[in-house]
């Protein structure tokens, strides 16, 4: 059975994003300009998609998530209680390395520019690869029966794009995941919207 199409929409810029400071199972909130982002995004969802009763709604339980979610929500009407949170959809866990800056990973050898193949498989201390994402995913996949509105993070945006456009591990590892834009994913296509904040 072919897995239906969705919007993923990646929250929006934390502090931590700005710094360039991994978060991963880290709480953080938006700042400023992720609100603003977040505002655009539902304004142009809505434009697109005037009703999305035929779609389902799902999200990580990540407060930066539930936050870029709440204009979203308030444009339809809807509460929390209409989505979905399911852990899976949880950004990539960095174990030892959250809070670090990315020039530290870089500096201690971990560079995913330069082999990013071994990146997408390495796994941090106490956390998980790229490969342990795509797990966790594959199986929320397969459960997805309807069009679906997925809002959550860089990292599971990286491996669902994977899955859904049959990329390999060394172009997952590495592909930018806007914060002023998302898309809408279906088996073999993408299509980007930009979200512009007023």
């Amino acid at each position: 059975m072919e897995t239906p199409s969705c919007y993923f929409i990646r929250h929006g810029e934390t502090d931590w994003n700005a710094a360039r400071r991994v978060q991963g199972h880290v709480e953080t909130d938006l700042n400023d300009r992720g609100r603003a982002q977040a505002a655009a995004i539902a304004r142009k969802l809505k434009a697109l998609e005037p009703d999305i009763s035929r779609f389902s709604l799902y999200a990580s339980p990540m407060r930066r998530v539930r936050q870029t979610l709440s204009p979203i929500l308030s444009a339809y009407g809807l509460d929390e209680g209409s989505v979905n949170f399911d852990e899976r959809l949880r950004e990539r866990d960095f174990g030892k390395w959250e809070g670090a800056v990315w020039d530290e990973l870089v500096k201690a050898g971990v560079n995913p520019w330069e082999n990013p193949r071994e990146y997408y498989y390495w796994r941090p201390e106490g956390g998980e690869s790229y490969a342990d994402v795509a797990g966790r995913i594959g199986e929320f996949l397969k459960e997805m029966r309807a069009p679906a509105i997925i809002v959550a993070h860089g990292g599971v945006h990286r491996v669902l794009r994977g899955a859904m456009l049959n990329l390999p591990p060394e172009e997952v590892a590495v592909m930018r995941v806007p914060q002023n834009r998302f898309c809408r994913l279906e088996p073999g296509r993408i299509e980007w919207f930009e979200a512009l904040a007023e």
